[in-house]
C-alpha cells in the first residue's frame, strides 16, 4: 500500500514539473522508444567491464563509457514524456556509476568483488561510502 502511495506521489511531482507520464506508476507502464536499447547497452557494458572478474583497465573503460552515456541522457527531451521505464533506466545508470567508482577505489578482493589486479584481501573490512561524488572507506 505504501509503495503505491509513494509511486503516485512521484507521478504528481513529475506532472507538476510540466512532464507527461505515460503508463501507470503502479502497474509499470512501459514505452520510451530506445530506452530498452540503452538499458541493454548498460547491462552489456557492466557485464564486460565491471562483471564478476574486474581490473582497473575494464573499470576505467566502464567509467568512461558511463560518463558518455550520462551525456546522452536516459530521459527523453522534446515533448518531455517520461515513462516509468525511463526513470528506471536513469536509476540503473546512477547505480552503475556508483558501483564502478567504488570498485575502482577498493584495491582488494572481498566477497563478490574480485579484482584480478588485486587478488589479496585486506586485514580489516571497510564499507564504501560515496557522498557528493567523493569515495571514502569506513572500517567495519
Amino acid at each position: 500500500m505504501f509503495g503505491a502511495l509513494a509511486a503516485e506521489a512521484m507521478v504528481e511531482e513529475v506532472r507538476g514539473a510540466g512532464c507527461e507520464v505515460r503508463g501507470s506508476a503502479t502497474t509499470g507502464g512501459r514505452g520510451g522508444g530506445d530506452v530498452e536499447g540503452r538499458i541493454a547497452e548498460l547491462q552489456g557494458l557492466m557485464w564486460r567491464d565491471a562483471g564478476l572478474l574486474r581490473d582497473e583497465g575494464g573499470l576505467r573503460r566502464a567509467q568512461e563509457r558511463l560518463a558518455a552515456m550520462h551525456g546522452s541522457s536516459f530521459l527523453p527531451t522534446g515533448r518531455r514524456e517520461i515513462t516509468r521505464r525511463a526513470l528506471e533506466a536513469r536509476n540503473l545508470h546512477t547505480v552503475a556509476e556508483l558501483m564502478v567508482q567504488a570498485a575502482l577505489g577498493r584495491e582488494e578482493s572481498r566477497g563478490a568483488h574480485c579484482r584480478k589486479d588485486f587478488p589479496g584481501r585486506a586485514d580489516v573490512g571497510r564499507h564504501s561510502v560515496i557522498e557528493w561524488g567523493r569515495l571514502r572507506f569506513v572500517e567495519s
